[in-house]
């Protein structure tokens, strides 16, 4: 199966090295290896937003769609940990805490990454690994 016919995805900002580093994490520990990847900016990125109309929300940091729709911002965080399994799942506990708090920490980060991590280019994936990214 193509990355393209597979959910769930994470739409990631390609310009972030937080972003970036935290795909390499995913890439190294996830032990389902069912989470697909696209840039944000991606045209499949794009299409994306367009079908959950999410294109004209000024999103840019990460977004997890799956079946069941689309999770933006702490929401996306706790669902790509609880689809990565192993010890990483048991992190989405913190999801018990008001969502009104851990979008605020999330956002403090999001607003800060370029500044606190930096900004690279998009990760080049191994030949093993490129089968997960749509439109690299």
């Amino acid at each position: 199966m193509t990355a393209k016919n597979r959910l769930p995805v994470l739409l990631f900002d390609g310009e972030c090295n937080l972003c970036n580093g935290s795909v390499r994490f995913i890439l190294k520990y996830d032990r389902t290896q069912k989470l697909s990847f696209a840039s944000l900016n991606s045209d499949y990125g794009q299409q994306l937003f367009k079908k959950h109309d999410l294109a004209d929300m000024g999103i840019d940091s990460i977004v997890f769609v799956d079946e069941d729709g689309f999770y933006l911002k702490s929401a996306a965080f706790f669902k790509t940990l609880d689809s990565m399994g192993g010890p990483w799942q048991h992190l989405k506990v913190f999801g018990i805490l008001p969502k009104a708090f851990t979008d605020r920490v999330y956002d403090f980060i999001a607003r800060n990454r370029y500044k606190i991590f930096g900004r690279g280019s998009c990760i080049v994936p191994t030949p093993e690994q490129k089968e997960r990214f749509i439109d690299l």
